[in-house]
Order: C-alpha cells, then structure tokens, then sequence
C-alpha cells in the first residue's frame, strides 16, 4: 500500500497528511508487521519519527510502555490497532 505512496506523506508533521497516512495504513496487508518493524528498531535506536503501522511516533512509544512484547506481541498488536481505528 504505501510501495506507491509518497514517504513525505509518512514523515510530515501536519494533520492532513497524518490522517492520508493513517487512511493508508488502516487498509494494509502488513501492518502488524510494520508496525513491530518500527517497535523494533526504535526500541535500539530509542528515535521515533513518522507513521508506521497507523501510529505516529508518540502512540508508537506509549504502546511500547505498555509492555506490548514478547510471544502475543502479535494478537495484542491487533488488539491496539483495533482500539485505535475505533477511536480514529
């Protein structure tokens, strides 16, 4: 979904583009994996910046806070993205 997609709409700060981003990645085959993706590498980097996975990067850091890890990082994952969408 986001291959096509121009990277200046994932890494903008303004709510237009945030919300085109977001619209993208609600609809996307792999956005629990991106989304762990950037978890990831943030997590070794301790930097966030842009939307991945739906969340911009402080959703992204307090969904880490909340001790989203380990072998159900999966099914909670979906549960959070799920939650989100509902809030959107």
């Amino acid at each position: 979904m986001c291959r096509g997609a121009s990277p200046e709409l994932f890494f903008s700060a303004t709510p237009n583009t945030d919300r085109s981003a977001r619209r993208l990645c609600q609809e996307c085959p792999v956005r629990q994996p991106c989304l762990m993706t950037a978890m990831l590498e943030e997590a070794a980097e301790e930097r966030r910046f842009g939307i991945f996975g739906g969340l911009d990067p402080g959703e992204r850091h307090r969904l880490a806070r909340s001790g989203v890890t380990g072998p159900v990082a999966a099914a909670r994952f979906a549960t959070a993205l799920r939650m989100i969408d509902g809030a959107a």
